[in-house]
Parts: C-alpha cells; sequence; structure tokens
C-alpha cells in the first residue's frame, strides 16, 4: 500500500519536490543556453579549419545554427502577481515558488494576464494591443509619482517586453515563451482563461 502524504510531513516533503524540480530547471536552462553558445563556438571553428581563413567565422556568423522558433505550445494554469509595501511584485505560476519582478514588470505581468482582449479561440487569455498595455502603464505611473524611481518607465514598449522575458527565463524553464507576441495584434501571457474575468 503507497504511503500517505496528506499530513504536514507530506506537505512539506511534495513542497520539497517542487522547488527541487524548479532548481533542476533553472539549471537545465543555464546549461542549454551555455550550449547554443558551445554550438557557435564550434561552428566558428569548423568553418576555419576547412579553410575558410581567420575571417570566414566573422562573415558567416548568419549562417550558424540558430535557435528554434518561439514555441506556442507552453502555458501556464495560473499567474498570480501580489504587491508588496516596496512597490515590487511577488509572482507565481502554477505551483512553482514565487519570484519577485520590478513594479514595472510585475504591473505588465498584470496586464497581459488579465482575461480580455483579442482571443484566437484557444483556452488561454487574449492578445492586448500595445495603446492598451500602455495606457495601463501609463495610470500605473500616474500613481506612482511620489515614487519615481518606482513608477518611471524605461525605453518602448518592446524593450519592456525584452526585460521580463529575460527575467522570465532566468526563472522557469523556457519562461521567456510564456510571453506571446501576434504581429499586428499584441502581446499577452499564455495562462489559461479564468472563470471570472481579471481586473487590470
Amino acid at each position: 500500500m503507497a504511503a500517505r502524504r496528506d499530513g504536514p510531513q507530506g506537505a512539506s516533503y511534495l513542497e520539497w519536490l517542487r522547488t527541487a524540480r524548479y532548481e533542476l530547471e533553472k539549471t537545465r536552462a543555464e546549461l542549454e543556453r551555455r550550449a547554443e553558445r558551445l554550438d557557435a563556438a564550434v561552428w566558428d571553428l569548423t568553418l576555419v579549419l576547412e579553410g575558410g581563413g581567420p575571417d570566414t567565422a566573422a562573415r558567416s556568423a548568419r549562417r550558424r545554427p540558430t535557435r528554434s522558433p518561439r514555441r506556442t505550445d507552453l502555458y501556464v494554469s495560473s499567474v498570480k502577481a501580489v504587491r508588496r509595501a516596496d512597490g515590487s511584485f511577488d509572482v507565481k505560476l502554477d505551483t512553482l515558488p514565487p519570484f519577485n519582478l520590478s513594479p514595472l514588470l510585475g504591473r505588465l505581468v498584470q496586464i497581459l494576464a488579465a482575461s480580455g482582449g483579442h482571443e484566437p479561440g484557444d483556452q488561454l487569455v487574449g492578445f492586448k494591443s500595445n495603446g492598451f498595455i500602455m495606457s495601463k502603464l501609463d495610470e500605473f505611473e500616474a500613481l506612482q509619482r511620489e515614487q519615481p524611481r518606482e513608477g518611471r518607465r524605461r525605453g518602448s514598449l518592446k524593450q519592456l517586453i525584452a526585460r521580463l522575458r529575460k527575467r522570465l527565463r532566468t526563472e522557469v524553464l523556457h519562461g521567456d515563451e510564456l510571453v506571446q507576441t501576434r504581429r499586428g495584434v499584441g502581446f499577452r501571457f499564455a495562462v489559461e482563461k479564468s472563470e471570472s474575468p481579471s481586473v487590470v
């Protein structure tokens, strides 16, 4: 008969397993990024050794193996972004341990993960237009005028999205791919639609 794990000790054990899985996913993601850099270096050396000369690698950079296209089949069941007293946000994806984001990035997660927007017919929330996202960030900034370091938006929406993807990639395996883009439509966080509309 299988051992029961529904008591305090069992709950702690399951939480330990989730944390261990999370740490292993982060390690694997880092190893994958290093493997991509190694592949590029091996490719350059191969070109030179095959008689291309010292400048061949630089001229042939565009021929290097590139990263696979961004996947669209990755999503999470829930996203919770809760603001802390210091203005930053604690973000929790499904049952993974929470991680902290700056005020702007945390607010951006809230906007992208909210219900509504242009829905392409799948089970995920809709895409939000650039104008809608910027207007919500402008409102957020207006409320942060007394705390300019927290509220000031730096760079374009494209740069903010890139910063968010970079942070997600360091926290969750393939986390950057959870922020999806649809050309001419907008952006969204790949999270399942909730039964009750989210408030942004």
